[in-house]
């Protein structure tokens, strides 16, 4: 389903009176649901008129999983702000605390313990006198819980043991990057800019695995993949999922899912493989700047 981005705006400046242009624009929608990342990108035009000398604007956008850009194609050299505002999403005031602060200190640890349990399930399965399509459809689902759980602990825990990484990715990020603090939130909070980051990290859909890996690549500079069939079979995998969480397991041609024990063994070798690629190349990459800063 798209991601809805509510009152974007786009600033500028003029080229010919060179004044501000600020205004809120209608921008396009990144699909997590796309059968590829090309498809998933949105595109649409937006016009918009300077309100000093009313020059019009032609702007391009572009929405990406990393988020969304605008070029003016007549002026090419014309520097477009697109600036889509972060909503956080709603939690109680005591839970949300404790979201703010949890990070596992183990996640390695917590993604096996997880994967030895569900395998247990799996052949109880085998077994089980209920209808096995519905079983093995509530298992492959599962797995997706158990890797998503996984991402967003490493990702916390490794972000916040490494303040170079966190800055090379609130910097780097198209819509972090543009989040602004006011003084007086960081005068009565000094923690106002980490909860903020930890609230976005929160917000992330962690199944979205190229935006995942865009923010291990900007921030610890390796993707999560470890090969390309791995990563196109956990894209593949990931509309299913979709599929299963919100159709009941059928796609939009009403044609349902054939899943079953050969399906979720490919699953959980993929997730595997995904989860000890990342923490071998997280060991290597912290052994390399603790090397560097002796």
């Amino acid at each position: 389903m798209p991601i809805l981005l509510r009152e974007p705006s786009v600033k500028f400046t003029c080229s010919d009176c060179e004044g501000l242009v600020y205004e809120f624009v209608d921008v396009p929608a990144y699909d997590l649901m796309a059968d590829s990342e090309h498809d998933a990108e949105g595109f649409d035009t937006y016009d918009v008129d300077c309100p000093h000398c009313h020059t019009r604007y032609s702007i391009d956008f572009t929405a990406q999983a990393s988020g969304v850009r605008g070029e003016i194609p007549s002026h090419p050299n014309i520097s477009v702000e697109v600036i889509v505002p972060y909503q956080a999403p709603y939690y109680d005031d005591e839970y949300e605390d404790y979201l703010r602060e949890y990070v596992s200190n183990d996640p390695y640890g917590i993604y096996n313990n997880a994967v030895f349990d569900i395998r247990d399930i799996v052949k109880f399965a085998e077994k089980s006198p209920v209808s096995k399509k519905t079983f093995y459809r509530i298992i492959f689902v599962q797995y997706f819980s158990i890797i998503e759980t996984y991402l967003s602990d490493h990702l916390s825990k490794s972000l916040f043991a490494d303040i170079d990484a966190l800055v090379k990715l609130v910097e780097n990020h198209r819509d972090w990057s543009k989040e602004k603090i006011s003084l007086s939130a960081m005068i009565k909070d000094n923690s106002a800019a980490l909860d903020a980051i930890k609230d976005r990290l929160q917000s992330v859909m962690y199944h979205n695995f190229l935006a995942v890996d865009f923010n291990y690549l900007t921030a610890f500079g390796y993707s999560i993949f470890p090969d390309t069939k791995t990563k196109e079979e956990l894209i593949r995998m990931a509309f299913v999922r979709h599929d299963c969480v919100h159709r009941n397991g059928r796609d939009k041609s009403n044609i349902e899912h054939d899943i079953g024990a050969e399906e979720i063994e490919n699953l959980a070798s993929a997730i595997d493989k995904l989860v000890n690629n990342i923490h071998e190349k997280s060991k290597r990459s912290f052994f390399i700047s603790t090397t560097l800063m002796k």
